[in-house]
């Protein structure tokens, strides 16, 4: 079947509509063909004529470096493309900036409009360049360009509407070196619709761009660095009340949605404007990263596990100085909020910030606000509530905040585990603190309020020492700290403890070490070998591996180095103290704890039917602890004296062989062990003592004597009269100079050296004559006759088992001895 017979077969309808369609298409090809004639040969005229065009708008020079038809771009309709348009300045020979650079122009007309010759313009697109608007170091700026001329004559052709344009691949570039500021912004796909109703302008913009930066203030950096914005957005102008606004429309911020509306005042001069921008869910790290390097870097060190919700709104004027008034407000709930502290979980807060707190002191960082009314968390598994947070500038921040919980004590051990192990008891905390937040700001620490424990069972490990049933009151009242209704309970022991550290605050948080305490101790018994670790090395601070807060192991090392090198001054009350077999009532004293040792200074007590007073200074050193004492002793009963003090280190002459009542001046210095024990031969110093009325009682080297000669005298119970001297001690040997001694058995002169290791020799010399002769001689009135008759010479020196043994020494060694030792200790 040939072509005609097919086409006869086609309705006539058919034929009809292909004939009309075919006359179109032939149409559009004839436009397609003269435009592109007329375009290809009238280019130079058309290029000027656009040239001249623009330039009526432009105060600058605007050059093109061709133009071409673009039929295939926008079929059905036709397409003219301008190829090289270059806009600039007319400094542009000196700074080689152009204003607007574009590689392609492309200006669509509408095939419909072309056909009835009332041309109309489609869209505008510009593509593949660059837009650079910039005001240099000197005040020059390109922005001129855009001003109307004055001169401007209204042309009578009618203006061609453009409804829709578009950017494609154009960099946009803002620069203002006076005021340190840059926009740049790379407009992938731009595309806006331009409606008119009346007095109403429309703009409908969708937008694919990327923000390489907006730098408000380049020295600190810039905001949204190198993100992507995607959506679409509205703008109505208003011509009669001259109001440019934005209705609330949702953005893609690097994929994050954003809500952003906003007004703009053209009318008021400078243009004032209000923004307001919404962000129901965004990560934190992804928002603060929007932020310049400036404030990104107080804020990033903070970590938010889950999105938050952020309100913006900035108010201001196209001015300068142009920094607008920001106010944001921002909350989250049952989140976990990482800080340089620790974290903090299950954290519900909402606040606000504003950059204008104080008025007419500008809009800055030094005038700014955070303020969070209430916050609830756990930290360190502590459940806290934090109201009333005030952080003033972030340059410098200033810090108010009111803490408060109350929780079981054992979760402090997370806090003050390696210093104090806590159980049983609660604590709670009401404090409100005014202060900086980082170290080194100028700022007074200050603290009101209290922390307290009830019945509270601890262990202080450095020391060993536990407690049960504590209760203390630590109260803070601005700088100094007060400690009130605190009792310490050991086994045997109760203290009470109240006093104040003054200007706490200050020194504990820059040099903890010379934080000064003074307390009033009180109690009505203390047993001190419950305290005997007190003579030991304090333990050092050992942190647990497991510990990795870095707040929470700063805070233990400084509790700690407080504790060890800080001083305490206390002021004892205590009605009885035992240690060893020591037991002492009415006790009264200074002690000192310093980190060299320990010092008890006007120490007054009664003990053993007499008094004591004195001074103890013990230092504390790896290779023993030190001591001096400076004591008065008053008629002390001798017997209980010896005991308390477990025979002085010997056994030679012991509690259970003397009686009498003691008075003393001590003066000595040796070194303890740890285990409160006396260091062997460490004992030195001077005793100026007098012994009345005391007695001698089964002296097993009397006794043995007593085996040869004075048969008939009682030597089981000796007693004197009174018995004084002075006592020389050196590294634990005790000089005895030559001393007469009067008993109820014997007279007998002594003198050398006993010592409380070995080392003993003492020369004795005992007249036979009975005393008793003497006293009868004295009641007839007579003279007695000490030295007369016959002189037995004994010597008491060390034995075998190491106990004193007393023999006859007839050749006199011992006092030979004696002697040699005097004029060799003189020389």
């Amino acid at each position: 079947m040939s072509f005609r017979e097919k086409y006869q077969q086609i309705p006539q309808w058919a034929r009809i509509g292909l004939w009309i369609i075919a006359s179109l298409f032939i149409l559009v090809l004839l436009l397609w063909g003269g435009l592109a004639w007329y375009v290809n040969n009238n280019k130079s005229a058309l290029k000027a004529r656009i040239e001249s065009e623009i330039g009526n708008h432009l105060d600058g020079t605007l050059t093109l470096e061709d133009i071409e038809p673009a039929l295939l771009r926008s079929f059905p309709n036709i397409s003219v493309r301008v190829k090289g348009l270059l806009l600039t300045d007319s400094l542009y020979a000196q700074h080689q900036r152009p204003t607007i650079r574009l590689g392609s122009l492309y200006v669509k007309f509408d095939l419909v409009s072309l056909i009835k010759g009332k041309p109309t313009i489609q869209n505008v697109r510009l593509a593949d360049g660059t837009i650079h608007l910039f005001t240099d170091t000197n005040g020059y700026t390109n922005l001129y360009l855009f001003e109307k001329k004055k001169k401007e004559k209204p042309s009578k052709k009618r203006k061609l509407a453009i409804d829709n344009f578009d950017l494609e691949n154009v960099l946009f570039i803002f620069d203002h070196h006076q005021r340190d500021k840059q926009f740049k912004i790379s407009l992938k796909h731009i595309h806006g619709k331009i409606t008119e109703q009346g007095q109403v302008t429309r703009f409908r913009i969708r937008t694919d761009a990327l923000v390489h930066q907006l730098g408000f203030r380049l020295s600190k950096g810039g905001f949204m660095i190198n993100k992507t914005v995607k959506g679409t957005v509205d703008l109505i102008y208003n011509k009669n009340n001259k109001i440019l606004e934005i209705p609330e429309r949702k953005l893609q911020v690097q994929g994050t949605p954003v809500f952003y509306s906003a007004l703009f005042y053209t009318a008021e001069k400078p243009v004032a404007f209000k923004m307001l921008i919404k962000a129901p869910r965004i990560d934190y790290q992804e928002g603060i990263s929007m932020l310049s390097q400036h404030i990104n870097s107080k804020l990033k060190k903070i970590k938010v596990s889950d999105p938050i919700h952020v309100q913006t709104h900035i108010d201001g004027h196209f001015k300068y100085p142009d920094t607008p008034i920001v106010k944001v407000y921002f909350e989250t709930k049952n989140n976990i909020v990482t800080t340089s502290y620790g974290k903090l979980n299950k954290a519900t807060f909402s606040g606000t910030f504003t950059n204008y707190y104080r008025p007419g002191e500008g809009f800055a960082d030094n005038n700014s606000l955070t303020s969070i009314p209430v916050l609830k968390a756990n930290w360190e598994g502590i459940p806290f509530e934090v109201d009333s947070i005030r952080i003033l500038t972030t340059l410098h921040p200033l810090l108010s905040c009111h803490i408060k919980a109350d929780f079981p004590v054992e979760q402090l051990n997370n806090i003050t585990g390696n210093t104090f192990k806590m159980k049983k008891g609660r604590t709670s905390i009401d404090l409100r603190y005014k202060g900086p937040i980082a170290a080194g700001d100028n700022y007074a620490y200050l603290m009101t309020g209290s922390i307290r424990l009830k019945d509270v069972t601890l262990s202080y490990l450095p020391r060993g020492l536990d407690f049960n049933k504590c209760n203390a009151s630590i109260e803070f009242t601005g700088k100094d700290m007060y400690l009130k209704h605190t009792t310490l309970s050991t086994n045997k022991s109760t203290i009470q403890l109240d006093g104040v550290a003054t200007d706490f605050m200050k020194i504990y948080f820059t040099d903890p070490g010379k934080v000064v305490f003074n307390w009033n101790l009180k109690s009505e018994l203390i047993d001190l070998n419950e305290f005997r670790s007190f003579l030991g090395q304090r333990k050092k601070l050992v942190v647990s591996s497991a510990q990795k807060n870095r707040r929470v192991v700063q805070f233990n090392k400084q509790l700690d180095d407080m504790l060890e090198q800080s001083s305490m001054y206390l002021k004892i009350n205590i009605g009885h103290v035992t240690y060893r077999k020591f037991d002492a009532t009415a006790i009264q004293a200074n002690l000192a704890l310093k980190k060299e040792g320990i010092e008890l200074n006007k120490v007054m007590l009664r003990h053993a039917g007499g008094s004591l007073s004195a001074d103890l200074h013990i230092k504390q050193s790896r290779s023993g602890n030190p001591f001096s004492i400076q004591a008065q002793v008053q008629q002390v009963e001798v017997d209980k004296l010896f005991e308390a003090f477990e025979n002085f280190g010997q056994n030679s002459i012991t509690a259970q062989n003397l009686e009498g009542s003691f008075t003393a001046t001590v003066d000595v210095h040796g070194s303890l062990e740890e285990s409160g024990n006396l260091v062997q031969n460490s004992l030195g110093g001077r005793v100026d003592f007098k012994l009345t009325n005391g007695a001698l009682k089964q002296f097993k080297p009397l006794l043995q004597v007593q085996k040869f000669v004075f048969k008939k005298r009682n030597l089981d119970h000796i007693t004197f009269k009174t018995l004084e001297d002075r006592l020389d001690i050196d590294r634990g040997k005790i000089k005895i100079y030559p001393m007469d001694i009067q008993s109820s058995a014997i007279n007998m002169r002594v003198q050398g050296v006993y010592a409380l290791g070995a080392g003993t020799d003492i020369a004795m010399e005992v007249p036979l004559r009975d005393p008793q002769k003497d006293k009868e001689r004295a009641e007839q009135g007579l003279p007695p006759r000490k030295n007369k008759g016959i002189i037995l010479y004994l010597r008491a020196t060390d034995g075998a088992d190491g106990k004193v043994k007393i023999g006859w020494d007839p050749f006199k060694k011992g006092q030979r001895n004696t002697i040699d030792e005097e004029e060799e200790h003189a020389d």
